[in-house]
């Protein structure tokens, strides 16, 4: 089962007059392989934790919620 994670990208990281940098929420979930490949959809930018987890739980879900829908064929 895929799940979101997420974390700060500026996480002990300082601007060029010394200071801490503002947090920078990212989210990353696994999607499907392609050619044997991980592959991961992310998103970064957001203010908060929790907006960064909301907003990758609803990436998520559609992408879970996307795709083709399976048409059985006539077989004879």
């Amino acid at each position: 089962m895929a799940k979101v994670s997420t974390r700060n990208r500026n996480k002990n990281k300082f601007d060029k007059d010394g200071k801490l940098k503002k947090p920078n929420w990212e989210y990353r979930f696994e999607m499907a392989k392609v050619d044997g490949k991980r592959q991961h959809a992310s998103k970064s930018g957001f203010k908060t934790q929790k907006e960064a987890e909301e907003a990758g739980t609803k990436a998520l879900a559609e992408y879970l919620n996307a795709g083709q829908v399976h048409k059985p064929n006539d077989i004879r």
